[in-house]
C-alpha cells in the first residue's frame, strides 16, 4: 500500500462514518470546500493516517495545518496534495 492509497482508504473510511456515498479519488477535495469534511473528521483523518504511515514504514511523521495557506496549496486540499506532502516527510524522516 502506498501513501496515496493510505489516503484513499483514510477518507473512505471518514466518509462512511459521516454517512457520505461518494467516490475517492486522487482529485477528490478533502478540506476546504462545501465537498469536504469538516474540521473535526480532519483531525479524525489526520490521525488515521499518521497510524498508517507508521504501521506500514515504520516512520512517524506529524500532519500539521497551517490555516495561513492559500487552501488550494495546502496538503489537504486534496488526496492527491496529501499523499505529495506525506512522501515528503517519509523522505525527511
Amino acid at each position: 500500500m502506498n501513501t496515496e492509497e493510505i489516503v484513499i482508504q483514510s477518507l473512505k473510511e471518514i466518509y462512511q462514518q459521516m454517512g457520505i456515498a461518494e467516490e475517492v479519488s486522487p482529485e477528490t477535495i478533502i478540506y476546504g470546500s462545501e465537498t469536504g469534511i469538516n474540521s473535526l473528521s480532519l483531525l479524525l483523518l489526520i490521525v488515521n493516517i499518521e497510524g498508517a504511515v507508521l504501521a506500514k514504514f515504520n516512520k512517524f511523521i506529524t500532519l500539521t495545518y497551517d490555516r495561513s495557506e492559500n487552501i488550494e496549496n495546502s496538503p489537504f486540499y486534496s488526496v492527491a496534495n496529501l499523499s505529495r506532502h506525506i512522501d515528503q516527510l517519509l523522505q525527511q524522516a
